[in-house]
């Protein structure tokens, strides 16, 4: 991830001081958000008792069997702890890896999580910024794409501005209020911090590997930057196994572009590079998905 990010600020050309500033202002504030809730929601220690948040409490247990779970099994594909002698297949794994690896050298399990969505959610932050910039131009269009991407999260919350104190204090107070899914009034209000990046560790880690990839993508396919398709192709490698989803968006949206720049190209040796990204990226991904994701 940290070499997908170093890809982009290298790519990135003219990267003047203005753009740090505006950089680092973005993603500073939500980056510290995002580990301030990640401490919290995972393996908090009260009165003897290990409690998660509401956001982690459906997904953190399979996160945290599967990390711990891991270096033991010594399998691969690994098992499900929960499902005796059942592979994990169809599911990206690569994410829960990662921390098994600090668990190997002996951190504790809270660290072993929370070490690795620290960096991804910086890669991420990151990566996010880079992508408003490459599609946007300014740094005020980026930073207001930017801040409505990851704080904006629909108008869902208005309903419980009305009625008595409590109609409020209950988003926080009480178990699975949230307006997230209020299916009762119909409002559906999630926050890409809270619902997918702090739970969800395969979103987190895709999604880190998707955005560094779409903002080479951008100058690859529309700025026919064509030397790009080397670090396309190595930001994209564990990509099916990291998060499929991230992976399955980034075909279709490299398919509209392909078929955008076969239509406008003249000949067929313009579009060398693409067919050389897409050869050595069918040959990395094809195992991925087939040994493991779809068995």
């Amino acid at each position: 991830m940290f070499t997908a990010l170093s890809l982009l600020r290298r790519q990135t050309s003219r990267f003047a001081q203005s753009d740090g500033k505006a950089f680092w202002l973005c993603v500073l504030p939500l980056l510290a958000l995002t580990g301030i809730l990640l401490y919290t929601h995972t393996l908090w220690l009260q009165d003897g008792s290990y409690w998660c948040g509401q956001s982690t409490y459906g997904d953190l247990t399979m996160h945290l069997h599967l990390i711990n779970s891991i270096p033991r099994q010594e399998s691969f594909p690994p098992h499900y702890p929960l499902l005796a002698g059942q592979q994990v297949l169809g599911y990206p794994f690569l994410c829960e890896t990662v921390s098994s690896i600090f668990v190997v050298l002996g951190a504790e399990l809270k660290f072993a999580c929370l070490l690795p969505q620290t960096l991804a959610s910086f890669v991420l932050l990151g990566g996010g910024w880079l992508l408003a910039k490459e599609l946007l131009g300014t740094n005020a269009k980026a930073n207001l794409a930017y801040w409505l991407f990851f704080m904006g999260s629909g108008f869902g919350f208005v309903y419980f501005l009305g009625g008595d104190k409590k109609n409020f204090t209950r988003i926080f107070t009480s178990f699975y209020e949230t307006p997230t899914n209020y299916v009762q009034e119909n409002i559906r209000w999630v926050n890409p911090i809270v619902d997918m990046m702090v739970p969800q560790r395969a979103t987190l880690f895709g999604w880190a590997l998707l955005f560094s990839a779409l903002t080479l993508l951008a100058r690859f396919a529309l700025k026919e930057e064509t030397s790009l398709w080397k670090a396309l192709f190595v930001v994209s490698i564990p990509m099916p196994l990291v998060h499929t989803h991230s992976a399955l968006s980034l075909v279709m949206i490299s398919a509209v572009l392909f078929l955008r720049a076969a239509l406008t190209k003249k000949n067929l040796c313009a579009l060398r590079p693409w067919f050389c990204w897409a050869i050595c990226t069918g040959m990395v991904w094809l195992p991925q998905l087939f040994g493991v994701i779809f068995r």
